[in-house]
């Protein structure tokens, strides 16, 4: 017998091999646990005992059959324990395909355990996972093993294993395809099985929803016919017994949404079928998506229709609420007016009024107006939308007077009111009504009260809209009141023009001087309550119902119209006859009961009777020939020019300072009259005046300075007209103390001032010069008649003188007188010269050139030329001698003086005098001298 000797020095290495024989040992006897025991330290061994145990495990787990594994219940088991040991404790993997048929074998023991495959059918299992992991696979269909997976399936199923189910199916997948439609078919059979037959019992109908959720989360991936139909059941149960969101989680896959996708188009279509069917009938043919839209939003049911609402959106790309407004429109369109409020219904009240701003030009009547705003504004409770809410009123106000135009000028046609409707929030009341009607022709009264009226409304509008609805309403009375104010200011001016056209078609005068003899029979008390305002009172009464910065813009425009001439009107009385012609017979004697014929007397202010008849023509009915002189057109009938005259600047004037005395409190300075202009300012804001706080003051003053310079300028003309009867006084000092008032002395306003003053006291002395020559001239003559006289009765006597000799004494006599007028004709000229001492620079030769670059009525230069030529000097002596001279001889010295003054200024300029003035002079002398 050997005895083994023990092996000094390598006893670690001799340990490891005894364990190793002792891990082969406990395999043989099948001493799984007591072999495991021993693979930790083994595992790490050198020698080659480390790579003799990985090999091994491995062939236990290929091959386990050999072995004895009834310890463990099968091969497979024996199989998959090694497996575990070898992955804990190496980094050795055993091929896929190995790993992927020992966890199918464990499968088909678990099948067999559970009852629910016997071997055969095991077997045929089997060999359909081994044709799914072939190279060379059959064609789907066509293997005989389909059979038999379909009846495992079917029976794991029914037997309520779906997870063995879904292992199954796991296994049996092809992995090329991403989705096996023959396997995902059994599932969906057995849904639709357990589904047709929905559980009745209470207490198991909560057993039966869980296991149709269990099938449907384990059910494989992918899409097809049959899992339409079961997404239809699906849908069907969903509120009861099933609900919706758990159909959908059980229907989520990892990386793979096709099974909810497929649930989601289905349910969309079945519930836009429903949707379509239930929607609200309506007479136009809405497209479908507008028909969803409105059933949506029609549905009782909020919470459900939300999520079919959320899902649409998906599918559409659309938000919902652009979907809504586009049905909301076309709504509006077709008139669709109960449908359209149904659509608006709890969620959706907001928009109303957004939709009534957006959907107005689709209006196509003014009857479909009104119902809208009842429908999307009136009937519709504030939603902080305050906004809205008074451009909603502007608009309902606006087709108030629409409305209004329509009634009152039946002759408007449909086109120019739908015109209108669809910009109606573009413009103002006065706007429409100027459109559309003759608005100077209505009585003010009736326009007043349609501004004024307030839009129908819920009640419950925000303080703020009250606010400034109230603002717009006192906007458009105040900008009608000064309209009103210019309307009598032309009226009164054309009435004025109309006095000196002699027409025959206007009411006779004895008429109206018999109507004056009434009158004048009346008691001063009776006539105040009877006598009518004229055109300018009229005038007055609006200026004085507007703020007063507004007032100020109306009294500059007014100032404007004493250049009105008919030049202005030319445009205007053609667009007038045309718009008669478009819009009916409706005439301005109509609709303006305040007109009457004049009876202007001139010097006075231009105060009109065309008022007074008001009553009257009203029931007088005139005819057609009759009405027409009431128009402004006939007014200026034969008139040329300008209109004014001295009576209408007279009146206009008296206005005007009137006007500007009112505000002058308001223009000064002063905490109660700041106060009043801030208040003012926000007024004219409102009213869109150009007039504001800051340029108030400037403007009241400018105005002031020019009225009071038009009004010296009217006295001056006025008292050369009434010639020279004033003695030199005349309103010379008015004049000059108004241009010291408003420091005007250095303007060339005031230089002609004083040349008219002065022009006027030599008007005074030459007529004193003529009259001393003209009674010197008789005395001569009677002289000369006596002596011839007497010289005839002495003939036969003594005389001391002859005949020579008298008239030798006459003759000296006639020339002393004749020196001495030609040097007081001659001082007289002497008086129109600019003098260092007195100095008149509208008589100085560069005067009225420096002038003349800045006129813009000679555009051609043919003035300026013509003042070249001229000397103001030399024309003021000419006028004198041509328009003022009663006796031939000062005539003639004036002329010749006028002649020297012009002979030297023209010379002075370098130019050749042609003697034109001499001629002249000379022609008239010899005239003067025959006619003598």
């Amino acid at each position: 017998m050997k005895v083994a000797m023990h092996p000094f020095g390598r006893e670690a290495e001799t340990s490891l091999r005894d364990l190793f024989e002792y891990f082969k040992r406990c395999l043989q006897h099948g001493e799984w646990e007591l072999a495991n025991a021993c693979v930790p330290q083994l595992v790490n061994s050198t020698g080659g005992l480390s790579e003799k145990l990985r090999s091994i495990i491995k062939a236990i787990v290929c091959h386990p059959y050999n072995l004895k594994w009834e310890s463990v219940g099968s091969p497979h088991k024996l199989a998959w324990f090694w497996l575990q040991v070898l992955e804990k404790w190496t980094e050795e993997q055993v091929p896929l395909d190995v790993r992927r048929e020992l966890e199918f074998l464990l499968l088909l023991e678990e099948l067999g355990s559970e009852s629910i495959a016997d071997a055969v059918l095991k077997q045929e299992v089997h060999r359909a996972f081994l044709d799914t992991q072939s190279e060379n696979k059959a064609p789907e269909g066509s293997r005989t093993t389909d059979a038999a997976v379909e009846s495992c399936l079917r029976t794991l199923l029914e037997k309520k294993k779906p997870r063995l189910a879904q292992c199954l199916t796991h296994f049996l997948q092809d992995e090329s395809r991403t989705d096996d439609r023959a396997l995902q078919l059994t599932f969906i059979q057995h849904l639709m099985k357990v589904l047709g037959k929905p559980e009745r019992r209470l207490e198991k109908v909560e057993e039966w929803v869980e296991e149709i959720y269990a099938v449907l989360s384990v059910m494989p991936g992918g899409s097809g016919g049959q899992l339409e139909a079961l997404c239809e059941a699906l849908w069907a149960a969903r509120d009861q017994p099933l609900k919706e969101e758990r159909v959908l989680s059980s229907l989520l896959r990892p990386r793979c949404d096709a099974l909810v996708s497929a649930y989601c188009a289905a349910a969309l279509r079945l519930q836009r079928d429903r949707l379509l069917r239930s929607a609200p009938e309506t007479r136009a043919d809405l497209p479908e998506a507008e028909k969803l839209a409105l059933s949506l939003c029609c549905h009782k049911d909020r919470p459900s229709i939300w999520k079919t609402i959320y899902f649409e959106c998906l599918s559409s790309g659309k938000h919902f609420l652009e979907q809504v407004l586009v049905t909301a429109l076309d709504l509006i369109k077709h008139e669709e007016f109960s449908q359209l409020k149904d659509l608006l219904r709890s969620e959706f009240q907001p928009l109303s009024r957004l939709l009534l701003l957006l959907g107005w030009t689709q209006c196509r009547s003014l009857s479909a107006a009104q119902t809208l705003l009842g429908v999307l504004h009136r009937e519709q409770a504030p939603a902080n939308d305050s906004v809205l809410q008074e451009f909603s009123d502007l608009l309902s106000s606006q087709l108030d007077i629409l409305e209004w135009c329509k009634n009152n000028n039946p002759g408007i046609s449909t086109e120019a009111l739908l015109a209108q409707l669809h910009t109606l929030d573009n413009h103002s009341a006065l706007y429409i009504l100027h459109s559309l009607t003759p608005l100077a022709q209505f009585e003010e009264r009736k326009i007043l009260d349609l501004l004024q009226q307030r839009p129908s409304s819920t009640g419950n509008e925000d303080t703020e809209v009250v606010s400034n609805l109230s603002s717009a309403v006192q906007r458009n009375t105040v900008l009608f009141q000064g309209f009103c104010a210019m309307k009598y200011a032309i009226y009164a001016l054309c009435v004025n023009a109309h006095k000196y056209s002699d027409c025959t078609e206007c009411e006779p005068m004895q008429q109206q001087q018999h109507l004056q003899q009434q009158q004048q029979q009346l008691s001063e008390a009776e006539m105040d309550q009877t006598k009518t305002p004229t055109a300018s009172e009229e005038c007055q009464l609006y200026l004085e119902a507007v703020p007063a910065m507004f007032r100020l813009e109306l009294l500059e425009n007014i100032f404007s119209l004493l250049f009105l001439s008919t030049a202005d009107f030319s445009q205007q009385i053609q667009k007038d006859t045309s718009w008669n012609q478009n819009t009916g017979d409706v005439t301005q004697s109509e609709l303006l009961p305040d007109a009457r014929n004049t009876n202007v007397e001139s010097g006075t202010t231009a105060e009109t009777d065309e008022y007074s008849g008001k009553e009257k023509l009203r029931s007088s009915a005139p005819s057609e020939a009759h009405r027409s002189h009431l128009e402004l057109g006939h007014f200026i009938q034969g008139c040329r020019g300008f209109l004014s005259d001295v009576a209408a600047m007279t009146g206009f004037l008296k206005l005007l300072k009137e006007g500007l005395e009112g505000m002058c409190v308001l223009g000064q300075e002063g905490q109660e009259a700041g106060g009043a202009l801030l208040r003012e300012a926000g007024v004219a804001e409102n009213l869109g005046c150009s007039v504001t706080g800051e340029t108030f003051g400037p403007r009241l003053q400018r105005l002031s300075k020019r009225t009071a310079e038009a009004q010296w300028r009217l006295q001056i003309i006025t008292s050369n007209q009434g010639g020279g009867s004033d003695g030199g006084g005349g309103t010379g000092c008015v004049e000059l103390e108004v241009s010291l008032v408003f420091d005007l002395e250095a303007s060339a306003c005031c230089g002609e001032l004083v040349f008219m003053e002065r022009y006027r006291e030599v008007l005074v002395e030459l007529g004193r010069v003529e009259e001393k020559m003209e009674s010197q001239s008789r005395s001569s003559s009677s002289s000369s008649s006596e002596g011839l006289g007497t010289a005839a009765a002495s003939a036969g006597g003594r005389s001391r003188l002859g005949s020579s000799g008298l008239s030798t004494l006459q003759a000296i006599g006639s020339a002393a007188a004749a020196g001495v007028a030609f040097y007081s004709i001659s001082d007289i000229a002497d008086r129109l010269l600019s003098t260092p001492a007195h100095p008149m620079p509208s008589l100085e030769d560069g005067y009225w050139l420096s002038r003349c670059p800045s006129d813009p009525s000679d555009p051609s230069g043919l003035l300026h030329a013509l003042l070249e030529e001229l000397s103001p000097a030399a024309m003021a002596a000419f006028d004198l001698a041509c328009c003022h001279c009663q006796l031939w001889k000062t005539s003639r010295q004036l002329l010749d003086t006028a002649e020297r003054r012009l002979d030297g200024c023209l010379e002075a300029r370098g130019m050749r005098f042609l003697r034109a003035t001499g001629s002249f002079c000379g022609r008239f002398s010899s005239d003067r001298d025959d006619s003598l």
